[in-house]
């Protein structure tokens, strides 16, 4: 009798244990999707004075003003979108896109802005935080990879389809990227 209550007892002990990771990998998931949310927000924080800088260069084009307030907007979407909405990270990944790429051709065409050291400045965040945000992503990605891979492998897919009853979690893909690789792994 003592036997059966020892092995009963080892095998409620690693079931806990087992839960516990899953729970554990699933919170850190969602840790570094709020670190992925956190990232685009201080973006937020800069898109007053780009905004700034444009109006008081009003012969410059309109069109990144346009892309200033599409990427507000794409930014303020992601924020109150449900868990994990990786669809419209990827909007404000485009939207991003889209306003250096608009910046950088204003840049090019009115040598006069060159000279503007908030225009340097404004430029110069606004890379840094394109950088904390694919790092962001990388990071939730790993956390993503770590939890699927943890609520699937055995025993761990049984204590999780019987108690903690955790989904997959699909990862943030750079569609625009993909389409430039011409390799795709057949995974």
């Amino acid at each position: 009798m003592t036997t059966i209550l020892v092995i009963l007892a080892v095998v409620a002990l690693f079931v806990i244990i087992i839960n516990n990771s899953i729970i554990q990998r699933f919170n850190r998931v969602k840790q570094s999707w709020e670190d992925v949310l956190v990232s685009e927000r201080q973006k937020l924080r800069i898109l007053p004075r780009l905004d700034n800088l444009l109006k008081e260069h009003k012969t410059f084009e309109e069109a990144i003003l346009k892309d200033v307030t599409k990427l507000r907007s794409a930014i303020n979407k992601l924020n109150d979108a449900k868990e994990f909405d990786t669809e419209s990270l990827a909007d404000v990944q485009a939207a991003s896109k889209r306003l250096a790429g608009g910046i950088n051709a204003t840049f090019e065409a009115y040598p006069e802005l060159k000279s503007s050291q908030l225009f340097s400045q404004v430029m110069s965040e606004i890379t840094e935080q394109e950088e904390n945000v694919g790092a962001s992503i990388r990071i939730f990605n790993s956390n993503v990879q770590a939890h699927n891979t943890g609520i699937e492998v055995f025993p761990n897919n049984l204590v999780n389809q019987v108690i903690t009853r955790k989904e997959r979690i699909n990862g943030f893909t750079d569609t625009d990227a993909s389409k430039e690789i011409e390799y795709t792994p057949n995974i």
